[in-house]
């Protein structure tokens, strides 16, 4: 992951390219909305703290719902097809959240076609990664894959601080208009990128590059999705992987509190005109050059898998006892924001390329939806405990903030994934002596990776 094999990589087709741009424009697309989402359903729509924590809760926990649902058709129907749809369902979602403010129509966009539509985009990318990255580029192409979220992410967060700043939407600024020109400004951008990709997605072919050869191929269909989820779920080791990601779920809580709770505590506790976007945005950007200074490290001091998942999860499940003690200052969260991505810089890159590398191809799509379930999860609980949080510790419209009370039931909760993985350590990283149940052969021939994680 720290050194892409540039040469490899402009070996695969271009849908690698495509894809990866694609990404891009959707979390562009995405960050821009949501690092605005929270206020505008307050501000703009008059939602209570809770009734916003629900709906954003929704949008990415029916995501999870949706993808099972729709597992089935990443296997049948393939990357091109699945991903234009997503693409529709996305547009058709964000023009008319764009253009209309019924509450019912919010409802419907946010909640129903949102969620659908990201669910297939999302698992589409990923699966589409490994289709068309060569096996000697793979682990490159899953290092730009994780990326350009981070671009994506900081860019998000510059293009949300000029807008503010144009229209006048920040500081002391009583010009309501000039705020709600503002959401209008992010929003359509959203859509404009979205319908780009949606264009783009056109253009892919259904296609893989073939392992051995390195040539293009048409694309092999193993079996229905609940098919391949039924013969994954008979081994141990399938069992020991879901462990280990949905463990993950209360650490990674901490990415949609930064998207929920963030933006509402820090202008309720320091002012209306505090750039949190910013803040936020330092997190993509402080990984984007962590992730390969720090995998070039674990690599000289040969850190396997589990060790760099759970030192990883330390360093992050802790980082928010800095704003715990020093709650009364923005310092607190520049110091929270670095110390997290340090410890995501560890343990995410190895967690998603682990997560996406696992499934033997055709039977890419239940798998694909498993391993984002935890991120799903994880932001429907956040959504809905940040609601919570902020209306017993930092009400508006005349806030006195217990900051300090707020970041600590975060604290407690991000903390429990490091501590689980440390007490678990012997059962979900197993020498290779103990895998020898019946069903190895099994494991070796349709889930590869899984058997080679367990040696790391």
């Amino acid at each position: 992951m720290a050194c892409y094999n540039i040469a490899e990589l402009l070996r695969n087709p271009r849908e690698l390219w495509l894809v990866l741009t694609i990404s891009v424009g959707e979390c562009l697309a995405t960050f821009s909305t949501f690092y605005i989402l929270s206020k505008y359903l307050s501000d703009v729509l008059a939602y209570s703290d809770i009734a916003v924590g629900i709906i954003l809760g929704c949008m990415t926990g029916f995501q999870f719902v949706f993808g099972l649902l729709m597992a089935p058709l990443l296997d049948g129907w393939g990357v091109r097809v699945c991903l234009c749809l997503g693409c529709y369902g996305l547009s058709i979602a964000r023009l008319m959240f764009w253009l209309f403010q019924g509450h019912w129509i919010t409802l419907f966009s946010l909640c129903l076609l949102w969620p659908a539509g990201a669910s297939l985009v999302f698992s589409s990318l990923m699966i589409g990664i490994k289709r068309y990255s060569g096996r000697d580029s793979r682990s490159s192409a899953f290092g730009l894959y994780y990326v350009s979220f981070n671009v994506s992410s900081f860019g998000a967060a510059i293009i949300v601080h000029l807008t503010r700043v144009s229209t006048s939407a920040h500081g002391n600024s009583p010009d309501m208009e000039a705020s709600h020109a503002m959401y209008s400004h992010i929003l359509g951008f959203s859509v404009v990128i979205t319908a780009l990709i949606t264009v783009m997605s056109h253009l892919l072919r259904n296609i893989a590059v073939d392992d051995e050869t390195g040539e293009e191929r048409a694309p092999v269909y193993s079996g229905s999705g609940w098919a391949n989820m039924k013969e994954a779920s008979s081994s141990a080791a399938f069992w020991r992987f879901t462990a280990v990601i949905m463990i993950f779920m209360l650490l990674r809580m901490i990415f949609g509190h930064m998207k929920a709770t963030v933006p509402k505590w820090m202008t309720r506790a320091f002012g209306e005109g505090t750039p949190y976007e910013l803040y936020i945005g330092l997190n993509g950007l402080l990984v984007i050059f962590l992730v390969p200074v720090l995998a070039i490290m674990t690599k000289a001091v040969k850190m396997g898998l589990e060790a760099t998942l759970i030192c990883g999860a330390w360093v992050s499940g802790l980082s928010p006892i800095c704003i715990v003690l020093m709650s009364s200052s923005p310092t607190g969260v520049l110091a929270f924001i670095t110390v997290f991505s340090v410890g995501e810089a560890l343990w995410s890159p190895r967690l998603l390329e682990y997560a996406a590398s696992v499934p033997k191809e055709g039977k890419e799509g239940i798998f694909a939806v498993l391993s984002l379930a935890p991120l799903y999860l994880a932001k429907f609980f956040a959504g809905i405990i940040s609601g919570f949080l902020l209306t017993e510790f930092c009400p508006a419209p005349r806030p006195a903030c217990r900051s300090s009370t707020l970041w600590s039931a975060i604290l407690a909760m991000s903390a429990t994934t490091p501590l689980a993985l440390t007490a678990a350590r012997a059962w979900l990283f197993p020498p290779t002596s103990r895998d020898r149940s019946k069903d190895a052969a099994s494991v070796e021939e349709s889930w590869p990776l899984l058997k080679d994680q367990a040696r790391s």
